[in-house]
């Protein structure tokens, strides 16, 4: 029985891609796991005041920061490990044209010169992704207050009004009984 050859699929594996893929696993699950803890803590403090509400808000955002500066910590040592003991690092190889002769003509040198300023542009559209993700969920957490203070200051007004109300009807109940 002969064994078949097994397709190797190194070649069209971006390290960096998958690299991208977990970070922004890991975020999602971060953040969807603590939005959801943020949104049902203040559901079980239903007769929590504005002070309280505020004082738990800055609670809720110096654990978020905290654990989000761990997990960038933590996830940049994984990532750390695993390029230098998982996977090779392409860029320490020699660097080969498609045709497998090694670079050696001025084309070919522009041409890596070239992927060099690409992976360089991607890195920083990377960090600036992984920036606008901190500002979205910064801004996703002030929404939420300002709904929750919203919501607060609804109810407020409607106590007020039916308060109002029963004044009303009590003054013309007075009336015709006079």
């Amino acid at each position: 029985m002969e064994q078949e050859e097994v397709p190797s699929y190194s070649a069209f594996f971006d390290v960096d891609l998958f690299f991208d893929h977990v970070y922004n696993a890991a975020y999602d699950i971060f953040e969807d796991s603590f939005d959801t803890f943020e949104e049902n803590v203040p559901l079980l403090l239903d007769n929590a005041s504005e002070d309280n509400m505020k004082a738990i808000t800055l609670g809720f955002d110096s654990v978020f920061n905290t654990i989000q500066e761990r997990l960038e910590k933590n996830l940049n040592r994984w990532e750390e490990y695993s390029r230098a003991n998982c996977f090779v690092n392409i860029k320490d190889m020699p660097k080969y044209a498609e045709d497998g002769r090694p670079f050696t003509d001025d084309v070919d040198c522009t041409f890596q010169t070239q992927e060099q300023n690409l992976d360089t542009e991607l890195e920083s559209a990377r960090n600036q992704l992984h920036a606008a993700g901190k500002e979205s969920a910064r801004l996703r957490r002030e929404l939420r207050n300002l709904e929750r203070f919203l919501a607060m200051k609804q109810k407020r007004e409607a106590a007020l009004h039916d308060a109002v109300t029963q004044l009303k009807d009590n003054s013309n109940h007075d009336m015709l009984e006079a």
